[in-house]
Order: C-alpha cells, then structure tokens, then sequence
C-alpha cells in the first residue's frame, strides 16, 4: 500500500509541475502578444506622424495645417513603417521573431481639414489614390470611429504572429492621429 501511495503522490506532483510549465507558458505567449500590439500600434503612431508633411508656406499665410502631397505622404508613412518595425525590403519581419511573414498596408488616408470642410485621400497599400472624398467637421469619423477635427491622418495595416507551437495567427492594427494636437486615439 505505502508503494501505491508514493506513485500517487508522484503522479500528482507531475501533474501539478505540467500545469504550473503550461501555465506559465501560456502567460509569457500572452506578455508577448501585448508587447508587440503595443509595439506595432507605437510604429502606426510614429509612422503617422512621419508622414505628416504640412505645407509651412500654407501655414503661414492662413494658419491652416494640411498636407498638400499626400501621395508623397503615403511613400513617407511607408518607408517610416518598414524601418519602425525593422522590416525588410519585401515588407516582411527580418529582425523580429514574433512578426513572421509579410506586413500589408490595407489603408492608409490623409483628412485636411480645412475650414469646417474636410477632404479625404484614400490609398491602397501600393501608394494608389483609390478615394478622394469630402464631408464636413461633426459629420466625419476615420474608420477606427475616430472623429475628425483637425488634419489626421489614419492607417491601418494586417500582419502574423508567430503563436505557440509554430501556430501562425493573423492580427490587424489601425490608428488615427490628429496632427494638430499630437494625439492618438
């Protein structure tokens, strides 16, 4: 009997130590997870930010911000991209672990406000102007539900991540900023 209760007692302990590995495991997966969402929605951010090439001439006779090239905007959000989340020439993660596989830009558009008009340039992924659409302040919001007040500028790009046992798992991140205030919603 004292031979039956001891293989218990081990049996137990070894399930217990599974738990406790699988467990912890899963909880470092998920650390990861919330790390490079907030590492990518930083990159969204700065990437919108860089891109926010205002026209000073402009600014300076009617204190309006905007950006008048908005397609040479897109090509700076672009580059500004690839280097913040270090990847390669293709697109794809090269320095990065989590980030498997290639980043695909689904949208990316530039909201001049101008007044209390507003004019929205819409591009693909490749830098084609697909949309050139107009509202007014109070009426328009990006996709991310964010309204427009000032020139924004809004992003939003697709992407794997590398999951437990070689799962691959397909994530999306947008943001929104508003250049006169610096801010993100």
């Amino acid at each position: 009997m004292k031979k039956s209760a001891a293989n218990v007692d081990i049996v137990t302990g070894m399930m217990l130590f599974l738990i406790l590995a699988v467990t912890v495991f899963l909880e470092f997966k998920l650390t990861q997870y919330m790390v490079t969402a907030a590492n990518v929605e930083d990159a969204l951010a700065v990437s919108n930010l860089a891109s926010a090439i205002i026209d000073v001439e402009e600014y300076g006779k009617s204190h309006h911000i905007w950006i008048t090239d908005c397609e040479k905007a897109f090509h700076i959000y672009r580059d500004a991209l690839g280097s913040n989340l270090k990847l390669d020439g293709e697109f794809n993660s090269s320095n990065n672990n989590f980030l498997v596989g290639p980043v695909k830009i689904r949208l990316y558009s530039v909201y001049n406000v101008i007044g209390d008009a507003i004019e929205i340039h819409s591009f693909d992924g490749y830098g084609n102007e697909i949309a050139l659409n107009y509202g007014k302040i109070g009426e328009v919001f990006t996709p991310d539900n964010v309204p427009v007040e000032h020139t924004t500028i809004y992003s939003k790009i697709s992407f794997q991540v590398q999951g437990p046992a070689g799962l691959i798992i397909p994530g999306e991140k947008e943001k929104s900023i508003d250049i006169v205030r610096c801010n993100s919603e």
